[in-house]
C-alpha cells in the first residue's frame, strides 16, 4: 500500500509552530484543511526540518489558521480531554487509507481497539496488515488517533512516531492497560 503523499508542488501551504509541554509541534495545511501534524520536537528548528522533509510545496509561516487547534493540542498535552473538530485535506490519500482513518476517528478518547477490529468494521476482516500500513501513513497523529490501535494480544504494535510516543499518548488518555476492545463487545 502506498504511503500518504505530502507533495504539493506549487501549492502554498500555511504552517505554524507551537510550544506544548512536550516540545514544539508543527502544523501545515491548505485552505481545505490540515495536511500534516508533526508531534512535538525538542526545538522549533527541528520541527521545521521534519515538516520540510515531509511536506513539499511553498511553505508560508502563518500560524493564524491554527490558533484554535494549537490551543486544543496544548490542552491535550496537559491531559485534558479534547474533541478535535478541524477539517483535513486528505485528497492525496487512497480511498482505503481514508476509510481506515475515518474508522479510527470513531474510537473514543482513552479507549483502544485492535487492528482486526478496524478491518472488521470496514467489512474486510482479513485486512489487518493493510490497516496497519494505512495507519503507518497517517499524517495527522492524535487527530486521527492511530495510537489507539493495538495488536490483538494487547501489545502496542507499531507507531510511525515510535513506540515511546504511542505509549505516552495512551497514558495521557488514561488507557494504561492497553486492552483492545473486541468487536463483539462494542457498539458502533
Amino acid at each position: 500500500m502506498p504511503k500518504f503523499s505530502h507533495k504539493y508542488p506549487g501549492l502554498k501551504i500555511s504552517c505554524g509552530f507551537f510550544l506544548t509541554e512536550e516540545g514544539w509541534l508543527a502544523l501545515a495545511g491548505t485552505k481545505e484543511g490540515l495536511l500534516r501534524l508533526i508531534l512535538p520536537q525538542r526545538n522549533k528548528d527541528y520541527a521545521l526540518q521534519r515538516l520540510t522533509e515531509e511536506v513539499s510545496g511553498e511553505l508560508i509561516i502563518d500560524p493564524s489558521p491554527f490558533q484554535t487547534l494549537s490551543k486544543e493540542l496544548t490542552d491535550y498535552f496537559e491531559g485534558k480531554k479534547v474533541f478535535f473538530n478541524y477539517p483535513f485535506d486528505l485528497k492525496q490519500a487512497t480511498p482505503f487509507q481514508r476509510k481506515v482513518w475515518e474508522t479510527v476517528q470513531a474510537i473514543p478518547y482513552g479507549e483502544t481497539r485492535a487492528y482486526g477490529w478496524v478491518a472488521e468494521i470496514m467489512g474486510k476482516p482479513k485486512a489487518s496488515r493493510p490497516v496497519g500500513q494505512a495507519l503507518s501513513a497517517n499524517p495527522l497523529p492524535i487527530l486521527i488517533p492511530c495510537h489507539r490501535i493495538l495488536r490483538s494480544d494487547g501489545a502496542l504494535g507499531g507507531f510511525s512516531s515510535g513506540l515511546a510516543w504511542k505509549k505516552k499518548l495512551l497514558q495521557l488518555e488514561g488507557a494504561e492497560k492497553f486492552r483492545p476492545v473486541r468487536l463483539s463487545n462494542t457498539l458502533f
